[in-house]
């Protein structure tokens, strides 16, 4: 299969699986809100914020992935590292519960923008979430965690760290890791690492 088409089949683990999957959670929420004695609006008001959050990310998602594929420039602004990691978070809610995963964050409000292609470092960090959790499927209950850490690198850089207590990679295939589309899932519909350093060296 070309690189393309891979790519393209890639949306419906990155677009239809978890944003949809967290826009239905959000709906059956506000579903339960409302139907208690007494409403509760505001929980509401807040769920249909979050849809329409996420609808707003698989679109923007959906742009990126376009614009990688016509080799568009990537498209760079300030944003707060902090809060961008913070947004993907509900997308990895329903997965860390089915899992019995702890996430733990590390996050430091403290650090300036970050000027860059915000999209693309939260597609990054999702990824790895993601894998993290897929990692640590069949742990004892209680034992599996995943850590996101975001705080100072070098002069004028920060750094993102997501760190799993799971097994670790299998020496083996050490050196495929960054290969495109290389992938130990089961259901053969991982991206693999290999599209990092081009996110390293677009964001």
């Amino acid at each position: 299969m070309r690189a393309k088409d891979m790519i393209m089949a890639h949306l419906d683990g990155e677009v239809s699986l978890e944003t949809l999957a967290a826009i239905r959670v959000e709906s059956y929420a506000m579903q339960r809100w409302m139907n208690r004695l007494t409403p509760n609006t505001a929980e509401v008001v807040d769920g249909i914020r979050r849809i329409q959050a996420q609808s707003e990310r698989a679109e923007q998602v959906i742009r990126s992935l376009r614009a990688l594929m016509r080799r568009e420039p990537t498209e760079r602004h300030p944003f707060q590292l902090d809060q961008a990691v913070l947004d993907i978070l509900p997308l990895v809610e329903a997965r860390l519960y089915d899992a019995d995963v702890t996430l733990q964050l590390d996050l430091d409000d403290a650090l300036p923008p970050l000027y860059g292609d915000r999209v693309q470092i939260q597609q990054v960090v999702l990824n790895l979430l993601l894998n993290a959790v897929d990692a640590l499927r069949g742990q004892p209950h209680g034992v599996a965690a995943v850590t996101l850490r975001v705080v100072p690198g070098k002069p004028g850089m920060a750094l993102i760290e997501v760190v799993d207590n799971g097994k670790g990679i299998d020496p083996a295939r050490i050196d495929q890791i960054f290969e495109p589309f290389v992938s130990t899932k089961s259901d053969g519909m991982g991206m693999g690492a290999g599209h990092l350093p081009h996110d390293r060296r677009s964001t």
